[in-house]
């Protein structure tokens, strides 16, 4: 698999290997699973939430909310943008799990193109010291996922962002 086929995007996502969810999740996956929406075990399941595609104005920034449906902590998320010029327009100014923020509190928006290389919870929430080495927060059913994005440029972009974890059924 070429360095650009490893990346999740819309049209390859579905074909990552199961030693990549490994390497994204951070958890060793028996070799008979399937990635996404497959068994992992009895309990869990490979599980990723999409925002987007969403456009933004040049100068003002949108709020971005799923709801997963399903008990899920996030491991990591990515960031896809149309242009590299937008990778450095759009950045995440918030993140929460429900009403609680996943963010440390007055930290300056994390850019497109470092979240495009993929971050874990731990590399949003330095020292945080909460267990983040384990994934976001857990949404329940009832709560839903919000990340605010702003657009720092001159041009109106379109805003994708990619969380994947661990539904547990």
């Amino acid at each position: 698999m070429s360095e650009n086929e490893k990346k999740p995007t819309d049209e390859n996502r579905h074909k990552i290997e199961l030693d990549e969810w490994e390497e994204i999740v951070g958890e060793e996956l028996p070799q008979t699973s399937q990635a996404f929406g497959k068994f992992i075990s009895s309990e869990k399941l490979l599980w990723d939430v999409h925002f987007g595609p969403t456009e933004i104005p040049p100068g003002e920034s949108v709020a971005l909310t799923e709801h997963p449906q399903v008990l899920f902590r996030g491991k990591k998320m990515i960031a896809f943008a149309d242009d590299d010029a937008a990778l450095d327009d759009l950045c995440m100014q918030a993140f929460f799990v429900g009403k609680k923020s996943q963010m440390p509190m007055h930290v300056e928006p994390i850019s497109f193109r470092r979240i495009a290389k993929g971050m874990t919870a731990e590399e949003i929430c330095p020292g945080v010291g909460r267990g983040i080495e384990n994934g976001f927060d857990t949404v329940d059913k009832a709560l839903s996922l919000t990340i605010s994005v702003i657009n720092r440029g001159s041009v109106p972009r379109v805003a994708r962002l990619l969380v994947m974890g661990i539904a547990v059924r």
